[in-house]
């Protein structure tokens, strides 16, 4: 304790004491363990009553109407500060920007060895394809999108993974982070000792579940009062699940799954760490939850709304046309109407047609004041938030630069963003410990249209042989032409060469055109892969692309043997390589020797310089 820095110390000497001093569920009896926790929890949800109320109305101004199933999140919520007839959803425009933005990223769990052998190196690659396996089944990018909206809006997004044993996989599940409950006290510093997650369920539902407490569940007070006079609501009851954190590798937490007068699941949690990842927008400065955009650009909001209910009465009732009488004027006003060419008669002064002006300039100068403003104060421009180009930028590059100047606004929430799918393959791989032993993992390798099957032991490794990183995936622009100018970019530039740029502009609609173009290379890198990983020798075939075949094959047993790949399969290598090559040559014989030509003498002179010979 004398060595650790002070600060330190007071936070862990302030978690003992409250420990201490909270209903410690977790050292009860099975039979009592829902006794202390549920009264506990109630107090717990009924402290926290005003940040929910907030997050439900930070939610309806995100889509502008009532949300569903929020009564159990709170019974009083006033929406009157936020009604309106008509409104510019600054709030829902920017969060659908800035969600775009980073959610377009779609981060990959790379396994990189340090100076590995090619046996640990194999089993890197095998568990960098099985992490992207996994990450699909699981529709990984998608709820993390989910996430992500939640974390604008309600400032903390959560999705919590688990395994289903019975289907033997991995599962996640976005969660709405008002059904989590901590102690703010304990939550001071974002790292609480317990967490408790709540859920109305069906008691048929839950007693399929938990069979063995039939009656305890249909004996369970029903989840709503009186108010909620729906008979199906009545058979809902609250369930809690919680978790306590071991307070030291050498201690155990609790996990615990109770209703009103039962305790479901009651069981040690050895684990440091919650079955849940977290996304923040905004970190606050102390506590666990985080701070959206809707909270930011909230009071803004409601000054738009204001502004623009007022506009609109302005509009229904000052900036209506109307005609002028002098009260002299002798005029029959029934002859006033909407007739093209109508006769009005009138003695008098002349009537005269008026339409005022409803509103100061000042007041829309304002208003697109406060659009604008809000755009630039999550960081986006306003002319990302509605789709449109800046003028004068024209070219593929000036965009993308565009684009790399507005997104340094994102770049800690970038950083966020990674952190969040690097905590989740650190839980799907710990899960997978779990629930794989020597069973076989259907694999889809990315980017591949087949599954392979291997077993977890072939891809398990020690946690001190692998560096996992995370790195995006689409560092190409996501438009297709963007994508396809910037690899010719690559390709004019020699950085590429004309079958990875083939690769790269492998659009959906192209694919037909596109895969015979690779199909080639391809079969030859899945036959290599077979001997490096197998052992499996399939001899090149003369329809390969032989030039391309020999020159891969050639990289790869330098790269292989650079791995200190065993012997034998280095061997099927170069047996392969060469094989290569003798097909090669025999498709394109060098070209004959053309032997060297006969000497041609020097012209014979001619009769005039022939030496004359005499005549007899």
């Amino acid at each position: 304790m004398a060595n650790k820095p002070i600060i330190q110390e007071y936070i862990g000497s302030s978690r003992e004491h409250k420990t201490q001093d909270s209903n410690k569920w977790w050292d009860a009896p099975t039979t009592e363990v829902h006794e202390r926790l549920i009264p506990y929890i109630q107090r717990l949800r009924q402290n926290q009553s005003v940040r929910r109320t907030q997050n439900v109305r930070f939610a309806k101004l995100y889509q502008n109407q009532a949300l569903t199933g929020t009564n159990r999140f709170t019974d009083n919520f006033d929406d009157t500060p936020t009604a309106s007839s008509m409104s510019y959803n600054v709030i829902k425009s920017g969060i659908d920007t800035a969600v775009a933005k980073i959610a377009k990223q779609r981060p990959r769990a790379y396994f990189l060895t340090e100076k590995g052998n090619s046996a640990q190196q194999k089993r890197a690659k095998l568990l960098t394809q099985y992490m992207d396996g996994t990450f699909h089944d699981m529709n990984i990018y998608s709820l993390g999108a989910k996430v992500v909206r939640d974390a604008t809006i309600i400032g903390l997004g959560a999705l919590k993974i688990y395994k289903d044993t019975e289907r033997g996989k991995i599962c996640a599940e976005r969660v709405v982070t008002d059904e989590l409950t901590i102690d703010d006290n304990e939550g001071m510093y974002g790292e609480p000792g317990q967490l408790h997650q709540v859920k109305y369920i069906f008691k048929d539902v839950l007693v399929s579940m938990y069979p063995k407490y039939t009656k305890e569940i249909n004996d369970a007070k029903p989840a709503f009062d009186d108010k909620y006079t729906d008979t199906e609501a009545r058979e809902m009851v609250l369930v809690v699940e919680s978790w306590k954190l071991r307070a030291s590798p050498t201690t155990s937490g609790k996990h615990a799954i109770t209703i009103d007068g039962a305790t479901l699941l009651d069981e040690p949690y050895d684990k440091d760490y919650y079955p849940f990842v977290f996304f923040r927008w905004t970190e606050r400065i102390t506590g666990f939850w985080g701070m959206g955009i809707a909270e930011e650009l909230y009071g803004t909001q409601l000054e738009i709304n204001k502004l623009l209910r007022t506009v609109q009465l302005a509009q229904h009732f000052i900036a209506v046309p109307r005609v002028m009488v002098n009260a002299a004027t002798k005029v029959n006003t029934t002859s006033i109407s909407n007739k093209v060419g109508s006769i009005v008669k009138y003695a008098g002064p002349e009537p005269k047609f008026v339409t005022a002006q409803a509103m100061s300039s000042e007041i829309y100068n304002y208003i697109r004041w406060l659009i604008q403003s809000s755009f630039e104060q999550i960081g986006i421009s306003q002319l990302s938030a509605t789709s449109q180009k800046p003028a004068g930028l024209d070219s593929g590059a000036a965009l993308r630069e565009y684009q790399d100047i507005e997104t340094e606004r994102f770049a800690l929430v970038s950083q966020a963003y990674e952190r969040f799918y690097l905590d989740v393959a650190k839980i799907v791989l710990d899960l997978s410990k779990e629930l794989y032993t020597d069973n076989n993992i259907p694999m889809k390798y990315a980017g591949k249209d087949f599954i392979k099957k291997i077993k977890w032991k072939d891809v398990s490794m020690d946690e001190d042989q692998y560096v996992m990183q995370i790195y995006p995936t689409n560092i190409l622009p996501t438009l297709p032409a963007a994508k396809l100018q910037k690899a010719s970019e690559l390709y004019q530039g020699g950085i590429i060469d004309k079958a990875t740029f083939t690769r790269l502009t492998d659009f959906p609609d192209l694919k037909e055109a596109m895969d015979p173009l690779t199909a080639s290379d391809d079969l030859i890198i899945y036959m290599l892969d077979d001997i490096v990983e197998e052992g499996k020798y399939q001899p090149p075939e003369p329809a390969l692309n032989l030039d391309r075949a020999t020159q891969l094959s050639n990289l790869r047993f330098l790269t292989e043997k650079r791995n200190n790949l065993s012997d034998d399969r280095l061997e099927l290598l170069m047996r392969w390589h060469k094989k290569a090559l003798e097909l090669s040559n025999a498709a394109n014989p060098p070209p004959p020797v053309m032997e060297a030509p006969m000497a041609v003498p020097e012209a014979l002179p001619t009769s005039d310089l022939l030496p004359q010979i005499p005549q007899i």
